[in-house]
């Protein structure tokens, strides 16, 4: 059954099978949901849709994005999780209104440097690819404001990552070992999430993200923290399970807006007394 609804269509698989379907919905469609429905290419039919703004495509065995897809100008929203691309094609560039970009889950190796003339792009997500690096002038894209690059192949933070204008960065499942002084661009940000790395150390220059609100470094190899932290007075959520901390410094009682500290799966870790200020201020520990 076909759902149809002020221009927007949902497709399932039973619907895609039946001959000329795409050839009955109406030119002037907006969104256009055709998930899980076993489809190996895109339907050229789409790209009569010129009005289109939202294509989902999500859950396929889809291996290449066709040429034409640029000829879709108005489109701010493509979601291609979920299937087989092993690249993907420098036309994308031509999408200039695209605003989210959802390539989670596929085969990618790498990311075209023409996606930086991406300039209205405010989410980017390439969790689940083979990725080591990214395009350097991602980070200078004035919109982003959320990036996802989890379980991947990454070392190191990419020079890609560092936009000033970027407020949720999601990098766990990586190999990072270690978080350069470079992160003190990351001016904007307001969640930084790296569990499940190799991170042992933490730069101090981590001072100048201000406006943190949620630092999360679950499953890491942490043995000390920079007394650093404590400068980040918007800190509320800071989780740092499955580390190997001993203590943690005596100046994180000066974070009087957190409200949740997660030290369990510390083996050697003692709590001191002053811990207790934190617990007036109305932040609950976890040990």
């Amino acid at each position: 059954m076909i759902d149809i609804s002020d221009k927007l269509v949902r497709i399932n698989q039973a619907d895609i099978s039946e001959k000329c379907i795409l050839d009955r919905l109406p030119k002037n469609v907006k969104h256009l949901y055709l998930e899980r429905c076993e489809l190996h290419f895109v339907p050229e039919k789409i790209r009569t849709f010129q009005d289109l703004q939202f294509l989902s495509l999500y859950n396929n065995h889809i291996t290449e994005l066709p040429i034409w897809l640029e000829e879709l100008r108005n489109l701010r929203r493509l979601n291609v999780s979920a299937n087989q691309l092993p690249i993907l094609d420098s036309r994308i560039r031509n999408l200039e209104n695209l605003e989210v970009l959802d390539l989670n889950h596929n085969l990618l190796q790498e990311v075209p440097e023409e996606c930086i003339q991406l300039l209205k792009l405010k989410f980017l997500y390439l969790s689940g690819n083979c990725l080591s690096d990214l395009p350097e002038g991602i980070g200078r894209l004035k919109f982003l404001r959320y990036l996802n690059i989890s379980h991947n192949q990454f070392s190191r933070l990419p020079k890609g990552v560092f936009n000033p204008f970027l407020q949720e960065l999601r990098m766990y499942n990586n190999e990072v070992e270690e978080l350069s002084h470079e992160i003190s661009g990351l001016v904007s940000v307001r969640e930084l999430h790296f569990d499940r790395n190799k991170i042992c150390y933490i730069t101090p220059d981590i001072c100048h993200l201000q406006k943190l609100e949620v630092l999360s470094f679950r499953g890491n190899r942490l043995r000390e923290l920079p007394k650093e932290i404590a400068t980040l007075q918007n800190l509320q959520f800071l989780d740092l399970r499955e580390n190997d901390l001993e203590e943690v410094p005596e100046e994180i009682q000066m974070l009087t807006h957190l409200k949740r500290l997660d030290l369990r799966l510390n083996p050697k870790i003692r709590l001191p007394q002053w811990i207790q200020t934190l617990e007036e201020y109305g932040c609950r520990i976890y040990f």
